[in-house]
């Protein structure tokens, strides 16, 4: 079963050989899903802080990939009984819609990385554009492939950091306002029109047929899988997912915009790399992402449908209500908490090399993660049937291998597989990939 949306819970050319050889050097550390390569260009203060702070940002990559495998992986349990229900409440409080914002956080952060460096530079919106139409040739055939939709979104909320990336700090924060509170608002008007336009029957079936547009999607989808129809299921994922396009409301700006914001405002405060400067502010966000955590799971209970008579009332308050009492602020807590630790304890740069590894290929990893599921566990006649336990055996077994893996690549190559394809195709050529050639060219 593919992963749901976050929004589904509010239903919703370049410059001469000589200069583009130092544009590439400097370029190299600063790629949203790739690691810092200083160590080939001197080990300058100004390197030593750039791969400082992506190796934080490559931590909380491998945290968030954790993150989502466990969330991930409970979408494929067959079977249920008491101490299965509880395991799946407890990992839904813990990790569901938690991590899938750090990562947008994370890509925000990165994008807005390339446009500080080299936003001024010869050809860079031809670079820029050309890299986020390869992310969205990877969206599309990772949803048509298997009904994953997350990297389509950040292609699309990508194109606006193109447009803000001189605006001020306040402007920025203000467009955070926007972002946080625009679909509560769209409700909000939409029932003040609909209570005049429609009666209340007309407005909650509106309602229910928008709640159940993904929840019957999948379920279409998993039967086309079952059947083995592929010839079908393929063009239904692309269709359903991209069928969103053709509504007015996909362009209201929300969760991956709102997301991106939060990680360019880091960048630019350099939290990442000085995270002990702005130790109170972690705090806070560790604080307030807990405390929204629990109250959003009150909220579902306050907020149902029933109690309001007006469904899209009823929606609204929640949408308003999910604003600020939000699980994806509990993600973002996490990572203020990992960002503290590795600034305050030594002992914690050994672990967190476990997660740096696979964080530096984190779209490689990102995507087979979800290729294992899908091939292992996806029908309901799946190789190896899943229990809840299996789920935590599962994330063990493949985040271990991913570790092992990411490591060993590491030490071959610059980038993971999937990066290399990514950064060769924002380059419209082929790109080094082995470390020896890297040396080579930087001679």
């Amino acid at each position: 079963m593919p992963a749901m949306p976050l929004e589904i819970r509010f239903l919703q050319c370049w410059p001469d050989n000589i200069r583009r050889k130092r544009f590439e050097i400097q370029e190299v550390s600063l790629d949203p899903m790739e690691s810092a390569d200083t160590a080939r260009s001197g080990t300058s203060a100004s390197n030593v802080e750039i791969k400082q702070r992506v190796l934080s940002l490559d931590v909380l990559r491998g945290l968030a990939l954790l993150g989502m495998l466990l969330v991930h992986f409970q979408y494929y349990v067959q079977g249920s009984g008491l101490w299965s229900d509880r395991i799946g409440r407890l990992i839904s409080f813990i990790a569901e819609d938690r991590f899938y914002p750090l990562f947008a956080v994370l890509f925000g952060a990165g994008f807005t990385l390339q446009l500080m460096r080299w936003g001024g530079r010869p050809g860079f919106v031809a670079f820029y554009l050309r890299r986020i139409a390869a992310l969205m040739v990877f969206a599309v055939l990772l949803i048509g492939l298997t009904g994953y939709r997350v990297l389509e979104s950040y292609a699309f909320w990508a194109l606006p950091l193109l447009a803000i990336r001189r605006w001020s700090n306040r402007a920025l924060v203000i467009l955070i306002l926007v972002c946080a509170f625009a679909h509560p608002a769209v409700d909000f008007a939409t029932w003040h029109w609909e209570k005049r336009q429609l009666t209340l029957e007309q407005s909650n079936a509106k309602v229910e047929k928008e709640i159940r547009y993904w929840p019957d999607a999948v379920a279409e989808a998993d039967r086309l899988r079952d059947e083995g129809n592929f010839a079908k299921l393929v063009p239904f994922q692309l269709q359903k997912s991209f069928g969103q396009y053709l509504h007015w409301k996909y362009y209201v700006p929300g969760d991956p915009l709102l997301m991106f914001l939060f990680g360019m405002l880091a960048v630019r405060f350099k939290i990442f790399q000085e995270p002990l400067r702005y130790r109170k502010l972690l705090t806070a966000f560790i604080v307030i992402g807990v405390f929204a955590g629990i109250m959003s799971v009150f909220a579902d209970v306050i907020f149902r449908f029933g109690s309001f008579g007006s469904f899209r009332l009823a929606q609204a308050a929640r949408k308003l209500t999910y604003a600020i009492f939000d699980e994806r602020f509990q993600g973002l807590a996490y990572a203020a908490a990992t960002l503290l630790w590795m600034a305050a304890s030594p002992a914690s740069q050994r672990l967190t090399r476990f997660l740096a590894n696979p964080g530096r290929l984190s779209l490689t990893n990102y995507i087979v993660q979800i290729a294992i599921l899908e091939i292992f566990f996806a029908s309901s006649h799946s190789i190896i049937p899943l229990n809840r336990w299996g789920t935590l055996v599962g994330v063990v077994l493949v985040f271990a291998l991913q570790i092992a893996f990411s490591r060993w690549w590491i030490a071959r190559f610059r980038y993971g597989p999937l990066e290399w394809l990514w950064r060769s195709a924002s380059f419209a050529r082929w790109e080094p990939l082995r470390r020896e050639q890297t040396r080579g060219a930087a001679v």
